[in-house]
C-alpha cells in the first residue's frame, strides 16, 4: 500500500502494533482530567509569578487584589475558585498556565493529539488519577492475553488531590502497583510525561526510574510528551508506541543472552581450567616466547577458542533457543512499518558500538607492540596517519630485533572529507574509506595512498615504550623507568636498545649543537637534522623541524588507536594493489 503522508504512516504503524500485540484498549491517566483543580496549587502558581506577568493575570482575575497582602488575596481567590464550575476551572487554569509557562498548557495540546491518533477500532479511555483508583480493578481484570491493555500514566499527578510527582501516588508509583499485582503480562505500562524534555532523556529517565523504584527495565518505558507536541510528526508518537511494545521482548532477549554469556563463559573457563601443565607450557609459555608474544594475549586467544564454541552450545540449548526465537518472532512483527525514514532518529549508541567493533582505543593499546593498522596523530590532532607495514616485518623477535634492522615503514595520511561529496569510480583506485572513524554524519575518513611517508620504525617504537603512547623518549627518565608488565623479553631488550640508539643520536647532535644554533636558514638546519635523525619525512608530515631538546626526543606523533582485524589486513591489501598498479600507456592517437 502506498503511504501518502506521515499521518497515514503513523496510523498504519499503530494498527500494526495493536494487531500484532493484541492490544484493544488504551488507557491514559493524567491529572489534566481531574474534574476540579486544586485551589492551593493555583495559589502557589500565582504567588510565584513574576511581576511582568501580573498585568496579564490580573486581566483574568479582575476582582482579585494581587497587590494586597498574600493572605488577603489568597482568601479572596479561594472563595472565587470554589464557586467556579469544573469546566471553567480547567479553562482558566490552562490560560494561566500558558501565561506562566506551566506544563498544563502543553497538556491541553497533548490530550487533543493523543485522543485522535488511535484508529477507531481501539478503545481509548481517558481518566483522572481519582477515576483510575475507582476503575482500576475492573480495567485490569478485563485485560487478557488476547485483549491486552496499554496504560499511559503522567508522572507528575500533583494537580489531583492526594497525588504527587514522586512516590506511590505518582505515575511511576501507579505503574509499580500494576507490576506488583502481576498484571504486567496483559498490561503494557508507559509513562507519558513532560518531566522528560528530550527523546535522548527518555533512556536516561528509564534507567533512573527503574533503579530508584526497584523495577525491571522490561516492565515499563517512559515517553516524553513532546512526542505529541504541536509541529511534531504523528509518526514520532507511533515510534514511541513501537518502542514500548518492543521493550518487553528486547529486554527478554537481553536477559536470555546474558544467561547464555554467563553459561558459555563458565563452560569456557572450565575448559581452560582443564589444560594440564604440559599443554599450558607448550601453548602459552613456549609458543609465546618463541614468537615474541605476550603470554597473557596467547592465554586470551586460547580462552576465546573455547568461549566461541561454548556460546554456540549454550545458545542452541533447547530452552534458550526457544525463548529467543519466540521473542524474535514477536519483535519482527513490529518492523512491518518502518518509521526511521521519516524520523531520522540519531540512535546515539549504534555508531559508537560499531566503531568499537572496528577500532581499538588507545587506552587498551598502551605498551602494545606495533601492528599493521595502528593509527597515529600529530600532537595537535590535526593530522592522522595509519601504519601499513607488513605484519611479518613488524614482528619483534625474542632477541629484541626485527628481521630488517633498518626497517622504514609507511604511514599513510587519513583525510577528513565531506560525507556529501561525490567521488568518481577511479578515485577508489588510489583511496580507501575508513568507515565510522568519525562519528558525525558530516565527515568521512579517507585514506590517501599517494600521501604516504616512510618512517624509521624506531621512531614509532617509542610509542610502545611511552606511558601515553607518544613518539617521545626522555633518555634519562627512561633509563630509570621499570619495563611495562605487558612487555615480552624481546620488548624489554628492545627498550634498552632504543635508549642506547637515541643516546648515540644525542651524542652526535652535541658535536655540532653550538653551530646549529647559529644557523638561521631553516632549509640548511632541516638537512642537518635529517642527516642525523632517524629516517622520517619531518616536514612532509608537518611536524617539528627540530625534534630534540634537553635530552628529550619528541617526534610530534602519538598512537591514538588501531584498526581491528580483518580491517587492517584488507587495507594493507588495497595499499599493495595501489603500489602494484599498472601505468597506462600514453595514447598518442587521442584527439587526432
Amino acid at each position: 500500500m502506498v503511504v501518502r503522508n506521515e499521518g497515514e504512516l503513523a496510523t498504519q504503524a499503530i494498527q500494526s502494533i495493536m494487531r500484532n500485540f493484541q492490544i484493544n484498549r488504551i488507557i491514559y491517566v493524567d491529572d489534566y482530567f481531574e474534574e476540579r483543580f486544586e485551589v492551593e496549587t493555583m495559589i502557589g502558581w500565582l504567588s510565584d509569578q513574576q511581576n511582568n506577568n501580573l498585568p496579564q493575570v490580573q486581566e483574568i482575575f479582575t476582582d482579585i487584589p494581587f497587590y494586597a497582602n498574600r493572605d488577603i488575596w489568597a482568601q479572596a481567590f479561594r472563595h472565587y475558585w470554589g464557586n467556579l464550575r469544573s469546566a471553567n476551572q480547567k479553562e482558566i487554569a490552562i490560560n494561566v498556565a500558558r501565561i506562566l509557562g506551566k506544563s498544563l498548557s502543553q497538556d491541553n495540546i497533548v490530550v487533543g493529539r493523543f485522543s485522535g491518533i488511535f484508529p477507531g477500532e481501539i478503545q481509548v479511555v481517558l481518566l483522572s488519577p481519582t477515576q483510575w483508583m475507582l476503575q482500576k480493578e475492573e480495567l485490569l481484570l478485563s485485560a487478557s492475553p488476547q485483549a491486552k491493555a496499554m496504560c499511559f500514566f503522567d508522572q507528575d499527578l500533583s494537580w489531583a488531590s492526594g497525588f504527587s510527582d514522586t512516590g506511590p501516588r505518582s505515575g511511576i508509583g501507579l505503574v509499580k502497583e500494576i507490576i506488583e499485582r502481576g498484571n504486567h503480562d496483559n498490561v503494557i505500562c508507559c509513562l507519558l510525561t513532560h518531566t522528560i524534555t528530550s527523546l535522548e532523556g527518555e533512556m536516561v529517565a528509564w534507567r533512573h526510574l527503574a533503579k530508584s523504584n526497584s523495577l525491571e527495565l522490561h516492565e515499563f518505558l517512559p515517553l516524553a510528551k513532546l512526542r505529541l507536541s504541536n509541529g511534531e510528526s504523528p509518526a514520532l508518537f507511533a515510534d514511541g508506541l513501537k518502542k514500548a511494545a518492543l521493550n518487553l521482548h528486547v529486554e527478554n532477549i537481553k536477559k536470555v543472552a546474558i544467561n547464555i554469556v554467563k553459561k558459555g563463559s563458565h563452560l569456557a573457563l572450565q575448559e581452560l581450567q582443564n589444560l594440564d601443565v604440559y599443554d599450558f607450557d607448550q601453548m602459552v609459555l613456549q609458543s609465546s616466547h618463541n614468537d615474541g608474544v605476550w603470554e597473557a594475549e596467547t592465554l586470551m586467544r586460547i580462552y576465546q577458542i573455547f568461549q566461541k564454541d561454548s556460546f554456540v552450545r549454550a545458545m542452541l540449548g533447547l530452552g534458550n533457543s526457544r525463548k529467543m526465537t519466540q521473542n524474535f518472532e514477536l519483535a519482527r512483527k513490529l518492523n512491518e512499518v518502518d518509521l526511521n525514514g521519516i524520523l531520522k532518529y540519531g540512535y546515539p549508541q549504534v555508531k559508537p558500538i560499531r566503531r568499537k567493533e572496528l577500532f581499538e582505543e588507545n587506552n587498551i593499546l598502551l605498551h602494545a607492540p606495533l601492528e599493521t593498522g595502528d593509527i597515529f596523530s600529530s600532537l595537535d590532532e590535526q593530522k592522522l596517519y595509519v601504519l601499513l607495514g607488513q605484519p611479518c616485518d613488524l614482528l619483534m623477535r625474542k632477541d629484541g630485533a626485527r628481521n630488517n634492522p633498518n626497517l622504514a615503514v609507511p604511514l599513510v595520511l587519513i583525510e577528513r572529507e565531506s560525507a556529501a561529496k561525490k567521488f568518481a569510480s577511479s578515485y577508489w583506485k588510489t583511496h580507501a574509506k575508513l568507515d565510522y572513524y568519525f562519528l558525525d554524519r558530516q565527515n568521512i575518513a579517507i585514506i590517501s595512498f599517494a600521501k604516504s611517508f616512510h618512517v624509521d620504525v624506531e621512531v614509532l617504537d617509542l610509542a610502545v615504550i611511552h606511558a601515553l603512547g607518544l613518539c617521545e623518549i626522555d633518555i634519562r627518565k627512561q633509563k630509570r623507568r621499570k619495563p611495562s608488565t605487558r612487555f615480552t623479553p624481546g620488548w624489554i631488550i628492545r627498550t634498552r636498545k632504543l635508549i642506547e640508539t637515541f643516546s648515540n643520536y644525542e651524542q652526535d647532535l652535541k658535536i655540532f649543537e653550538t653551530q646549529l644554533r647559529n644557523i638561521t636558514d631553516q632549509d640548511v638546519q632541516r638537512k642537518i637534522w635529517q642527516a642525523t635523525m632517524p629516517k622520517i619525512s619531518i616536514t612532509d608530515l608537518g611536524l617539528a623541524v627540530t625534534p630534540y631538546k634537553n635530552g628529550v626526543f619528541n617526534f610530534g606523533l602519538k598512537r591514538v588507536g588501531r584498526i581491528r582485524p580483518p580491517g587492517a589486513e584488507r587495507l594493507l591489501k588495497l595499499y599493495a594493489q595501489y603500489l602494484s598498479r599498472d601505468a597506462d600507456e600514453v595514447d598518442f592517437a587521442e584527439g587526432v
